[in-house]
């Protein structure tokens, strides 16, 4: 998943992942992938969901099928996604 993940980011692509929330329920969700992150529950992939039109964190261990897409993805500050972000260890985009 990491490397997919990856993909996206440098590419700059748009993200389709199907998801895991912590109540169980499986959500598919189109996301512009800004920044892969380790944080104390592990790897968190950061960006905007185009569902809830919004900044948002994801647990990589909740990611259960993730496409890179053919859609770029528009460019977003991090500071943007930055207040969504849990206590993260690194706070640093990885490009």
């Amino acid at each position: 998943m990491p490397s997919v993940i990856e993909q996206a980011i440098v590419a700059r692509r748009v993200l389709w992942i199907c998801y895991l929330d912590r109540g169980g329920n499986l959500t598919e969700r189109d996301v512009e992938p800004i920044v892969f992150m380790a944080g104390p529950g592990g790897w968190y992939l950061v960006g905007w969901c185009r569902v809830r039109g919004a900044a948002r964190c994801f647990r990589v261990d909740r990611i259960q099928q993730a496409e890179v897409t053919g859609v770029t993805a528009p460019p977003r500050a991090f500071e943007e996604i930055a207040p969504c972000t849990p206590d993260l260890v690194a706070r640093t985009p990885v490009l």
